[in-house]
């Protein structure tokens, strides 16, 4: 091994990238193989050793630019997650690729039900992502980006009670501006569809909306 290890140096310093790949790869080096890979410009070749060896610090600094660079090596840096079972970077590259019926999956398979359930709203599958939602609120149940998710699914079905109730927590914790807006008009618009239109107004009010304005 010593004397691989020593071919190995020699052959990389005369630039002599993939023999030097081949020994680091004899010598589970796959950390120095990687490296090679990069140097010949394998990008994919430096993912994959980096991901066997487990450095994945290396393997994600590669994905980050393959994802700025809008690779066309994104497909197969995806199989290749995939095929590992990074679900959450796999969900990622599917994501800039326009996959979302494929982002959703892997987004569930990490766990990471808001990011699911988001995805799942814009592909129109609302009864998936209401359950995705609730799934994060199992997870976290004072989540207000879940509580206005799942509000704002049951308020397309027509439970304008439930989702005033979420809405109204939602309210209560820490939302970026356009969320609470968002969360503050649907809580009108839920009264005003319950019938209740002066408590619709109020409400409009609190989030300072003027009488008389489109609640939506």
């Amino acid at each position: 091994a010593g004397d691989w290890r020593a071919a190995a140096i020699g052959l990389e310093e005369l630039g002599e990238f993939g023999a030097a790949r081949d020994l680091y790869e004899k010598l589970f080096d796959y950390e120095a193989a990687g490296r090679m890979a990069e140097e010949q410009s394998d990008v994919l070749g430096a993912l994959d050793l980096f991901l066997q060896g487990g450095f994945y610090a290396q393997a994600e600094r590669l994905r980050q630019a393959l994802m700025a660079d809008l690779s066309d090596d994104l497909p197969a840096a995806l199989d290749l997650f995939a095929s590992r079972s990074f679900h959450l970077q796999a969900a990622e590259l599917a994501e800039s690729l326009g996959q979302l019926e494929r982002a959703a999956g892997h987004y569930a398979s990490a766990s990471s039900h808001a990011r699911c359930a988001a995805l799942l709203e814009r592909l129109g599958r609302l009864r998936d992502a209401g359950a995705a939602w609730e799934k994060q609120l199992q997870a976290d149940p004072d989540d207000p980006v879940a509580q206005l998710g799942l509000g704002r699914v049951l308020q397309r079905f027509g439970r304008h009670l439930e989702a005033i109730g979420l809405f109204t927590r939602a309210l209560s914790g820490t939302l970026p501006a356009a969320a609470r807006d968002e969360a503050a008009r649907r809580v009108a618009l839920g009264f005003f569809k319950l019938g209740l239109t002066e408590a619709g107004w109020t409400a409009l009010g609190r989030a300072g909306v003027p009488r008389g304005s489109d609640p939506t």
